[in-house]
């Protein structure tokens, strides 16, 4: 369903949501591990209640994927910790029916897969599950383990190729390596487990290293270094890098080299800076503010707080901060589920998350990290202060594409990244954040995937339209310089060299540039607010229909500017309440 009627409606709705929205009080204080199991345990209860006899679970938002998949798998490891925990029968008998269900049916013996089955094999023997419940799938679950062939979808036959499928499946080798599981079928990698050492050393001490962004650069911070999928290099997947390869180093450190040990560290400083005050992770790139992100981020800290050492409260912050997003911006949704988006409160309508991403699925790995997090959850750590906190730049144009920082109570992101087909990754003003009384408010809503104007900052030339790609950064959180070129969007070449100043200034942000004659600038943003425009200083501003995107409701502000001089926008903060 989406928000009915005209434009004009929607835009009502969307301030009416928004209001509401705004009144909300910010979560204050560290999370417990209780209050964390407690919002997983009703979570896996719900998803218990649609589960059938036959372990088929119910997919409201995806009927057709929903019944099994590799996050149904997920979901189950879930149940069973949680049972354990709860001693709910119903829960683990649900759970049971999941696991047999899908050995049963044969599910694909993917990456994805390997790591579900693996992680339940390893959680069944560590004893995390209520003992008869183990006992009815111990032996079917490693049986069919032990059938599992070379994976060679998704470039994997290639042995140059790296993703986060390559970690993924890492996590579950070393599960199988590690338990002895026989093999049940010809060529299965149980076969030998000494090669699929082999292979997870070399996944994660040459290929993650390889693939690993440049340094970014940063005002007064330790080394930063995105570790996720090349070139685009999205901020969700960098969250999920950084936590398998945490599982790696648990489950068997000696497949870390030095430079490995290195990316850990390097990697692990760069999500800290990577967190806005909020707790928002996902600045830009696919799987924009989906909940299994922030249930990585809350594992990935609890347990490098657990570490002790020098950063110990640092990732403890880290960590509070993504569980209480999950907890209080994505929240429950009716039925007892957590939404995949948050938008997803605002409208059920599958177009607004990605289109491989079912409730189920993404649902249970979630709840497969947030059960992890439970167990490692540093309730004697205290949390202390993030990059975030403070006045800060930094920019991973290598990487991401992307520039941040913060100054004063304002938090602010910026893309240079050139365009491509998702609009997600494009350039432009992608976030601002105001605190005012009640915590941080979001002035812009996240991209949509389709529909709507593009962000992408396009000029208009005599040669044709070009786009705008940065290469260097000058300044602070408050005021910072941004350069690079114009580029020409039919062969790449350089057009002209380009400028763009930042600057944080009465609780919002101001951005100009130059245009020459007979230039044309086009761009737009999509703000969560329209009762507060921005301000297109020498050029014009037109307001599209009112949407739901993946954080709630958004309303698109088309903006443009022609001939020379200096031009610019500003967005003011939130209006009252």
């Amino acid at each position: 369903m989406t928000l009915p009627g005209s434009a004009a409606a929607r835009s009502l709705a969307v301030v009416a949501l928004l209001a509401a929205a705004l009144l909300c009080p910010s979560a204050a204080g560290a999370v417990t591990r209780d209050e964390l199991a407690r919002y997983s345990a009703a979570v896996e209860r719900s998803w218990a209640d649609v589960t059938d006899e036959r372990g088929a679970v119910a997919d409201a938002l995806e009927p057709g994927r929903g019944r099994f998949n590799y996050g149904t798998l997920m979901l189950a490891d879930a149940q069973l910790r949680g049972a354990a925990r709860t001693g709910d029968r119903e829960l683990a008998n649900a759970a049971v029916r999941q696991v047999l269900g899908t050995i049963e049916r044969g599910g694909p013996q993917d990456t994805y897969y390997l790591l579900g089955a693996g992680t339940i094999l390893r959680n069944g023997l560590a004893g995390s599950f209520p003992e008869r419940s183990w006992e009815r799938i111990a032996a079917p679950l490693t049986h069919w383990l032990g059938s599992f062939p070379p994976y060679v979808d998704n470039n994997f036959a290639d042995p140059t190729h790296y993703s986060n499928r390559k970690l993924v499946w890492a996590v579950g080798a070393v599960a199988l390596a590690q338990s002895g599981v026989p093999a049940t079928a010809p060529g299965a990698q149980a076969a030998d487990p000494a090669a699929l050492r082999a292979e997870v050393t070399r996944v994660v001490s040459s290929l993650a290293v390889e693939y690993a962004a440049r340094h970014a650069y940063s005002d007064g911070l330790s080394p930063l270094r995105a570790s996720s999928d090349r070139v685009h290099f999205p901020n969700a997947y960098h969250v999920f890098s950084i936590y398998l390869l945490e599982l790696l180093h648990a489950a068997d450190p000696a497949v870390f080299s030095p430079e490995a040990l290195a990316l850990r560290e390097d990697a692990g400083r760069y999500a800290l800076s990577l967190m806005a005050p909020d707790g928002q992770l996902t600045h830009a790139g696919r799987s924009l503010e989906q909940s299994w992100v922030l249930a990585a981020a809350a594992a990935y800290g609890a347990r490098r707080a657990a570490q002790g050492g020098p950063q110990a409260g640092a990732f403890r912050a880290f960590a509070d901060r993504a569980a209480t997003r999950l907890l209080h911006v994505h929240g429950r949704l009716s039925d007892g589920t957590i939404p995949i988006v948050p938008g997803l409160h605002a409208a059920y309508d599958r177009r607004i998350t990605d289109s491989y991403a079912a409730m189920t699925q993404y649902n249970g790995l979630t709840l497969m990290m947030l059960e992890d997090a439970v167990a490692q959850w540093p309730d004697a750590v205290a949390p202390s202060a993030l990059p975030a906190d403070g006045r800060y730049l930094v920019a991973d144009l290598a990487g991401s594409g992307l520039v941040w920082g913060r100054s004063q109570d304002v938090w602010w992101a910026f893309s240079g990244r050139g365009s491509q087909g998702d609009p997600r990754y494009e350039q432009g003003l992608v976030s601002v954040k105001v605190l005012g009384a009640s915590g941080w408010t979001d002035i812009l809503a996240a991209r949509g995937i389709t529909g709507g104007p593009r962000s992408r900052w396009l000029l208009k030339t005599r040669r044709g339209r070009a786009r705008l790609r940065l290469t260097r950064v000058h300044g602070n959180g408050r005021k910072v310089r941004m350069t690079g070129n114009w580029r020409l969007l039919s062969d790449n070449r350089r057009y002209r060299k380009a400028a763009v100043e930042l600057t944080v200034a009465r609780g919002g942000v101001r951005v100009v540039t130059r245009l020459r004659r007979d230039e044309t600038l086009t761009a737009s943003i999509w703000k969560t607010d329209p009762r507060v425009s921005p301000v297109a200083a020498s050029g014009r501003t037109r307001m599209g229909g009112c949407r739901v995107t993946a954080s709630g409701p958004a309303c698109p502000f088309s903006l443009r500017w022609r001939g020379r001089g200096l031009i610019g926008l500003r967005l003011p903060g939130p209006a009252a309440p």
